[in-house]
């Protein structure tokens, strides 16, 4: 099976689901649950891998993959929602620590379909959820996600500049920020 595990291989239970949008693995009711596998496209071999809770996007359609560096002490969770407005555009498809950085780095997925909405100047923070500030002059400002990126959490993607930015290209890297202040403040200053 050594062909099989791929760096980039991916691998998830099924499981009987039921959510807002859609009803899957009801042949599981019989058979049990299992584990499915993707084989990946990388050439190094691996022999970890997180387990994702649900199927991952990009197996029935053309995806993008890029890598986020996380310069933040949140850790997100494979499976996590890359969104755009709260519309969700990606996922994380895995994760690991890197030493010598000392960030983590996630490999997430973008559809094809929608990389136009994101470009070299985008940047992408952690969506804390329900977000309450009160500004020095006296305004209040109260945001909050829907209810299924409130509870599983997920990350946000956009430009906050008007510079238009380069398509995106496989394996391109972006931060990850903590917050969307932060993200923004990176956006003006130019980091990645």
């Amino acid at each position: 099976t050594d062909e099989l595990l791929n760096e980039d291989s991916l691998f998830w239970v099924v499981k009987p689901r039921i959510q807002y949008h859609s009803i899957s693995g009801l042949d599981t009711i019989l058979s049990g649950s299992y584990i499915q596998m993707y084989k990946g496209s990388s050439e190094e071999y691996s022999v970890e891998f997180e387990c994702l809770k649900d199927e991952p996007l990009g197996l029935d359609e053309s995806t993008i993959p890029i890598k986020l560096i996380g310069h933040t002490k949140k850790v997100i969770s494979a499976g996590t929602n890359i969104n755009y407005n709260g519309f969700n555009i990606g996922l994380v498809t895995n994760l690991h620590y890197d030493v010598d950085s000392d960030t983590v780095v996630y490999n997430a997925l973008i559809r094809k379909k929608y990389a136009n909405l994101v470009n070299l100047n985008s940047v992408f923070w952690i969506d804390a959820g329900i977000d309450f500030q009160i500004s020095p002059t006296g305004g209040v400002q109260f945001s909050m996600p829907n209810l299924e990126n409130l509870i599983a959490g997920s990350i946000n993607v956009n430009q906050f500049n008007s510079d238009v930015g380069e398509p995106i290209k496989a394996n391109a890297t972006f931060g990850l920020y903590n917050n969307q202040i932060d993200a923004k403040y990176a956006n003006i200053k130019g980091n990645p």
